[in-house]
């Protein structure tokens, strides 16, 4: 039939449309989408403010709470004070945790655990040092601390083991939550163009995650000179490498 080919290539996508697509791809999303999404990333970042300062807010308390009385303690009243408890050794593991890099090194931890059933019947998994772990043995008696119901002190066999409360290990996980709901949030504030959101050097937002969480979680709470070390130099990192990458 005249002006048909059968089994023939579909043709591509002309200079022009591809120029196009691109062209579009960089332009800012409109108004009518951008602004619902900027109003859902403000109040997810408003939430994630709320949830950061909570776990903070916990910390602080319990850094500054006294130990229970005994009248307090014998009345379940523990709410803002350390509570004493009891507990006994129902077992004990030791093994080793590794990983690969990428260029194939083997590393591995030792991690020592204890095993106590307290005396309410809750039973708990406690991370020991060493020497803890060689000298405790099943059936001891152990002289516990809680505080909201988590252990952060145990006493055992002449050994003292203290825990951080599950607040203070939740912050950091909060805080980078926070910023990788900061980025999108900014994002949609000041461009609004898709092509900036993928662009390679926003990768480094994600790098900085890390980095930021340190730095803030030292900040609020004190840490030593090796965490303030280590938060700043993974920060330079991410930081030259968004620079380098946006030239």
């Amino acid at each position: 039939m005249d002006g048909v080919r059968s089994g023939g290539r579909a043709r591509r996508p002309g200079r022009a449309a591809r120029f196009g697509r691109a062209a579009r791809f960089g332009r800012p999303l409109r108004p009518w989408l951008r602004l619902p999404l900027l109003a859902a990333a403000v109040y997810g970042l408003v939430l994630c403010c709320s949830w950061a300062a909570d776990a903070y807010e916990q910390t602080v308390a319990y850094r500054h709470a006294q130990p229970c009385t005994a009248a307090r303690n014998a009345a379940g009243d523990t709410a803002d004070c350390v509570a004493r408890s009891s507990g006994r050794v129902t077992g004990k593991e030791t093994g080793e945790n590794c990983t690969t890099d990428s260029d194939g090194s083997r590393s591995c931890t030792r991690y020592y655990d204890v095993s106590l059933r307290r005396a309410g019947g809750s039973t708990d998994e406690l991370a020991v040092g060493p020497g803890t772990y060689d000298d405790v043995r099943r059936g001891d008696r152990a002289a516990l601390r809680t505080w909201h119901g988590s252990v952060v002190r145990m006493a055992v066999h002449g050994h003292t083991e203290t825990y951080s409360p599950p607040s203070e290990d939740s912050l950091r996980l909060r805080i980078v939550v926070t910023w990788l709901v900061l980025g999108p949030t900014l994002w949609l504030a000041f461009s609004g163009r898709p092509g900036r959101l993928v662009a390679f050097g926003n990768f480094g937002w994600l790098w900085l995650a890390f980095p930021v969480s340190v730095l803030a979680h030292a900040a609020l709470l004190g840490a030593g000179v090796g965490q303030w070390l280590m938060g700043t130099l993974f920060a330079a990192f991410g930081a030259g490498w968004m620079i380098v990458a946006r030239r």
